[in-house]
């Protein structure tokens, strides 16, 4: 109901959103590098694999080249979800949205009073918002909006 609140809220939110961006972005290129170095180490195998003087069996080849794989494999999965981390964080074009709903919220509400929680919990519902609150009471709130639904 209070378009200079939703404002500080959200900015203050996104302040917290490119912390986590800035994380998120330092971990991928970690997990790149240490894909970079799985893929060199499986190249790497191979080439002893097929070294007539290193004497490596081909149990043992197919052993270390399933637990690089493996390793591999977490790491890209890892990476992915990094990256759709990354691509759901809010904008400041997702603000200019959150305050035309906001609008039209305040401009279905009767009167330009404070809403009943009835009021409330349906303005809550339709921005599906979730409060979630740690045992060491820090407080996360996280929802999205359909424009749509309005």
């Amino acid at each position: 109901m209070d378009p200079a609140r939703l404002r500080e809220g959200y900015e203050g939110s996104l302040e917290q959103q490119e912390q986590a961006r800035v994380r998120h972005k330092a971990r991928l290129e970690t997990l790149q590098r240490q894909l970079h170095k799985l893929e060199k180490e499986r190249q790497n195998l191979t080439e002893l694999y097929i070294d007539p003087d290193v004497k490596m069996t081909k149990t043992e080849y197919l052993d270390q080249k399933a637990r690089i794989e493996t390793e591999e494999s977490l790491v890209i999965k890892d990476m992915e979800k990094l990256q759709i981390e990354l691509t759901n964080l809010p904008t400041l074009a997702d603000l200019e949205t959150l305050e035309i709903f906001a609008a039209k919220i305040r401009g279905r509400l009767n009167g330009n009073y404070e809403p009943a929680p009835v009021e409330k919990r349906k303005v809550l519902e339709l921005l599906h918002a979730k409060v979630w609150i740690s045992y060491d009471g820090m407080v996360t709130v996280s929802g999205w909006f359909d424009m749509e639904g309005l």
